[in-house]
């Protein structure tokens, strides 16, 4: 082990491939059958912040002998907030009403079947240096999860100013049942 230097530290980085850069991402999201609107292809523009999403795990406490030992019990995953800039046609909202709908109507408020309303999402990191999207062949993001079984939990508001400089701001919140990396996903 040695001692922490500026020299060390920059060349620990240079060979890991620099920095990661937060502003470097992509999400692509795979709604249920059927839904599109015309929108769908446009949203990984129009995404402006995400986060990768906490995964934790509950724990429960066994004692045989001595001190207590924790025992992971079970996953639990954090909610996913996506960021979206709203275009002046607002396709984004009704994209993501026309979603939430499908879980619930709005008119009769009847539950839908869960298969009929769920989705994926892939959201990846890139590397600064990256000039294809994923999917492609030629671009292996070093860093992607796959969420599964997600649907619109929470379409937020989109709030008005008088400034002229301002611009719409949409905060989806999704519900769904895991996510996985994707690189430790493939190996096992």
């Amino acid at each position: 082990m040695s001692i922490f230097s500026v020299s060390n530290f920059q060349g620990v980085i240079d060979n890991r491939g620099g920095l990661s850069r937060p502003n470097r991402f992509v999400v692509h999201i795979h709604p249920p059958h059927g839904l599109d609107g015309g929108v769908l292809k446009d949203l990984h523009i129009l995404c402006e912040s995400a986060s990768f999403p906490t995964r934790s795990l509950a724990t429960a406490d066994q004692k045989m002998y001595g001190p207590i030992r924790k025992i992971a019990r079970e996953s639990i995953y954090a909610d996913l907030a996506l960021n979206f800039v709203v275009p002046a046609d607002y396709s984004v909202k009704h994209f993501f009403d026309r979603w939430q709908n499908l879980a619930q109507n709005d008119r009769e408020y009847d539950p839908s079947y869960y298969d009929t309303y769920i989705g994926d999402i892939t959201l990846y990191a890139m590397r600064e240096t990256d000039t294809n999207l994923p999917g492609n062949e030629s671009s292996e993001a070093p860093y992607s999860i796959q969420l599964e079984e997600c649907f619109p939990m929470q379409v937020g508001d989109i709030a008005m100013s008088s400034s002229d400089t301002a611009y719409g701001k949409l905060q989806i919140t999704f519900a769904y049942r895991r996510w996985f990396n994707r690189k430790i996903h493939k190996e096992i």
